[in-house]
């Protein structure tokens, strides 16, 4: 159900790219789901259903008004990845840089980042005082 909605938002924003999305997003749902098993990104709470709407969605909701293409990106506080990697997957033409100062969420971050293999995607590890 969650899944097919999500499937929906991407038909309705992005049609041509929406079947392919949907594959890439699989890959992120099982990445992000194995790493946050090892290290507490999200709540663990969330069943891995809900992600499609509670994270992905939620991820992009700003496709809908605004074009994200050939941007520098700051995903300030991370956690595991969102919205950041959702955005880089829609929009692999930009670059994102995922900031967190927690260095184990990095490393699942950086993890994650490699088995989707986006190259424009990084992180940084700091603290914002």
């Amino acid at each position: 159900m969650n899944r097919e909605i999500f499937r929906k938002y991407l038909q309705t924003h992005l049609p041509l790219k929406a079947d392919e999305l949907i594959i890439s997003f699989d890959k992120l749902l099982e990445a992000l789901w194995e790493e946050n098993s090892k290290v507490n990104l999200i709540s663990r709470k969330t069943p891995k259903e809900e992600y499609w709407t509670r994270h992905f969605l939620d991820s992009l909701l700003p496709i809908s008004i605004t074009d994200l293409s050939n941007k520098k990106i700051l995903d300030f506080g991370t956690g595991g990845g969102l919205p950041g990697i959702p955005l880089n997957l829609v929009f692999p033409n930009s670059e994102i840089h995922l900031l967190d100062s927690t260095h184990k969420k990095i490393n699942a971050v950086k993890n994650i980042i490699k088995t989707l293999d986006l190259p424009s995607c990084f992180t940084i590890v700091g603290q914002v005082f």
